[in-house]
């Protein structure tokens, strides 16, 4: 009977060691998998991170595009300062174009003021230096009253100048100009010679108001108060 219990022992003894030796073998190759699952994982995290933060800047980039091109004059940091308490950033206003500068086109569209009649007035000019423009103005109206045909047009040429400078600060937007127009009267009774004076205010980046003053010198045609809206194509 002792030595059947010494087996019995014996047996139980082998099967521990064996399931140890097992156990020791197994481990490290679970744990290898559990290493490889969480590599795995972290890869994973890190390129959804990497994605996420490309998507990031590309909207922020398409963002800033269309608030450049919304509000171009908004301020340009120039400097970033950080303290041991805040973070100061030191920004400079940007400066543009003048309302009228070389290249520029503006062309406007309104009516012509006179007694009994409001001619249809459109124009257009060009900057061809900093502060001298070209311009082609246009107007004609008809009406009949008490049988009588009153009718009024011209088409001429113009040379103004303008004060303003090379550059100015995005809250100006204020054109002043005097000048001249010389133009054919388009009834076939003559030529016209014009003295102006003008001024423009845009009120948004290309688009504003326009009022011109116009006395005749030439022509007998008198005087016209002329006004509309006026839009910078350049």
């Amino acid at each position: 009977m002792k030595i059947i219990i010494n087996k019995f022992q014996l047996l139980m003894l082998s099967i521990c060691l064996f399931s140890t030796v097992a156990v020791a073998q197994t481990t490290p190759k679970d744990s290898m998998k559990v290493d490889t699952v969480k590599t795995k994982m972290d890869s994973i995290r890190a390129k959804v991170t990497a994605n996420i933060d490309t998507v990031k800047k590309d909207v922020k980039v398409a963002v800033n595009r269309v608030v450049d091109k919304v509000t171009p004059d908004k301020p340009t940091e120039v400097a970033n300062i950080s303290t041991a308490k805040s973070n100061i950033t030191l920004t400079a206003d940007p400066t543009m174009e003048s309302v009228f500068h070389k290249g520029s086109f503006i062309i406007g569209a309104g009516i012509v003021y006179q007694k009994d009649l409001l001619p249809v007035m459109l124009m257009g000019e060009y900057g061809i230096g900093r502060n001298i423009g070209v311009e082609v103005r246009g107007w004609y109206g008809r009406k009949t009253i008490d049988g009588i045909l009153y009718r009024d047009g011209l088409f001429g040429v113009g040379l103004n100048y303008h004060f303003t400078g090379d550059i100015r600060s995005s809250s100006s937007r204020f054109d002043a100009y005097v000048g001249g127009l010389y133009g054919k009267i388009l009834d076939k009774t003559g030529s016209a010679v014009y003295a102006q004076a003008g001024a423009r205010y845009f009120f948004f980046q290309r688009l504003g108001i326009f009022g011109n003053f116009n006395i005749g010198l030439i022509g007998n045609r008198g005087t016209n108060l002329s006004v509309g809206l006026a839009y910078s194509l350049f």
